[in-house]
């Protein structure tokens, strides 16, 4: 995922990465497979009747990868991940846009995270527009 991830944004044009910079910045990231890691380390450890240790919460893993996104790109803003079908892009999408109507937030940077391919856009309220980094690129 962070390989994924740093290709993708790697690839944002300057303008981008100028423009995500900041508290008034959200990122949202969406996968169809969610945190795998671990939903299968508590599976396991339930599996055997063992306890779970209280450090394996939902989107453990996913949450880390955010901050070390948010922390190289200056972004101090609210993050979430979620976990969709695979219409994840269209899902993607229309949360974003809902977190844009909230008024808390004037640009969410979305990182969509398929099994093949990362794609990343920046939806901003303030210009009415949506930009993206295609699967061909990241």
């Amino acid at each position: 995922m962070v390989a994924a991830l740093g290709q993708c944004l790697e690839q944002l044009t300057f303008e981008q990465q100028v423009l995500i910079r900041g508290s008034r910045t959200a990122i949202l990231l969406a996968s169809a497979f969610g945190d795998i890691a671990t939903a299968e380390a508590v599976g396991s450890q339930m599996a055997e009747q063992r306890l779970v240790p209280p450090l394996l919460f939902h989107q453990s893993v996913p949450n880390p990868v955010l901050s070390l996104v948010a922390k190289k790109y200056g972004i101090t803003g609210a993050i979430s991940c979620l976990s969709v079908s695979a219409a994840a892009e269209s899902e993607a999408l229309l949360v974003a846009k809902a977190i844009l109507v909230d008024g808390d937030t004037d640009r969410v940077l979305v990182l969509v995270i398929a099994t093949d391919s990362a794609t990343a856009y920046v939806l901003s309220s303030e210009v009415g527009q949506q930009s993206r980094k295609g699967d061909e690129e990241c």
